[in-house]
């Protein structure tokens, strides 16, 4: 039940980001974005309810979510770094209207074209 969940809510942002020509980028568990510290990469498992990231290797000082989204973002730059090539346009920093979720549940009510 929690798979089909989580399944959906990935193909809905996937749609809204194809519509604003956005990059969609998964990033596996192996990394353990909440374990790993984004300054230097070492990884240090951590409890729950330890809620701030601190570094023993570089002293790097973060709130555990913060540091996470840190990780995830220096995942996706590096995958972003060796996906693109000289020729490639850079993504657009200014912000893009892409509709409400109404247009997906118009779609969704859509019967399949034959």
């Amino acid at each position: 039940m929690l798979d089909v969940g989580i399944g959906n809510l990935i193909s809905l942002i996937k749609y809204k980001l194809s519509e604003c020509s956005g990059v969609f980028v998964d990033v596996p568990l192996k990394i353990a974005p909440s374990q790993t510290c984004p300054n230097c990469g070492n990884k240090k498992k951590k409890e729950l309810s330890q809620r701030v990231h601190n570094c023993e290797v570089c002293n790097f000082v973060a709130d555990r979510d913060v540091a996470a989204a840190m990780v995830m973002l220096n995942y996706a730059r590096g995958m972003e770094r060796a996906s693109t090539n000289a020729d490639a346009e850079p993504l657009s920093r200014t912000p893009q209207h892409c509709g409400g979720f109404r247009k997906v549940q118009q779609v969704k009510r859509q019967k399949p074209r034959t």
